[in-house]
């Protein structure tokens, strides 16, 4: 879908959920398709591996596609996992 920015140009976005970031298929697929812009809503719990994910696993995405990607991530304890945010906007320029 086309997502239109203040200055009125239209940016090509895709969406996937949780888990479809750690797999390089999926990101790959929706850039393939002319998404410039990847939303990825999470619910990550804390813990090292989960650390890994916002930290290597999304800019890596990135980088590989050329796609920048909104990342965000619940934070707090709003059930019986502790969600450590690590929300982030990471871009393929580093």
């Amino acid at each position: 879908f086309e997502l239109a920015t203040a200055s009125g140009e239209a940016v090509t976005c895709g969406c996937l959920i949780c888990y479809d970031i750690e797999f390089p298929e999926p990101s790959r697929a929706l850039a393939l398709q002319g998404a410039e812009l990847l939303l990825v809503p999470t619910a990550l719990g804390e813990g090292d591996v989960e650390m890994a994910t916002p930290l290597n696993v999304v800019p890596t995405r990135a980088l590989e596609n050329h796609v920048h990607i909104i990342y965000s991530n619940l934070e707090g304890g709003a059930d019986a996992a502790e969600r450590p945010g690590q929300s982030g906007v990471p871009s393929f320029c580093g």
